[in-house]
């Protein structure tokens, strides 16, 4: 792959606002429509919400994409790609959701040494990843 300083320049934008959008809409994630009425117009990054965000905070959202982008740097495979998700677990997600936890806590373990397969659906081979 060819990378130039403008390339690498569009890729920090991209993940850059990636994160800032991660973090202005941290503050109403999981809430309904109606609470996030309640709320008002939400155009400022202030933290808070149901995991009481710090000001900037990202979710689980912005540390997987993260671990995705690593995972092309270093040169795409599936197993780096489980490397970096299991690393981010063994971190502690920032979310308490419990979403992944059973898929990683079981990958996580010494007994499951072949479980990256499991994380399947990552590949870019995928069904349905194609389109």
């Amino acid at each position: 792959m060819v990378t130039t300083p403008a390339l690498k320049d569009r890729v920090a934008g991209a993940l850059l606002g990636l994160a800032a959008g991660d973090a202005l809409g941290a503050t109403v994630e999981f809430l309904s429509p109606a609470e996030i009425q309640r709320h008002g117009h939400h155009s400022e990054i202030c933290g808070g919400g149901v995991f009481g965000w710090r000001v900037g905070q990202g979710t689980d959202d912005t540390e997987l994409a993260y671990a995705i982008a690593r995972t092309y740097v270093e040169g795409y495979s599936l197993a780096r790609a489980a490397d970096h998700f299991l690393a981010w677990y063994a971190r502690g997600p920032a979310t308490s959701a419990e979403r992944p936890q059973p898929l990683f806590a079981s990958c996580a373990s010494p007994a499951a040494p072949s479980c990256r397969a499991s994380l399947w659906p990552l590949s870019p081979t995928a069904p349905g990843m194609d389109r």
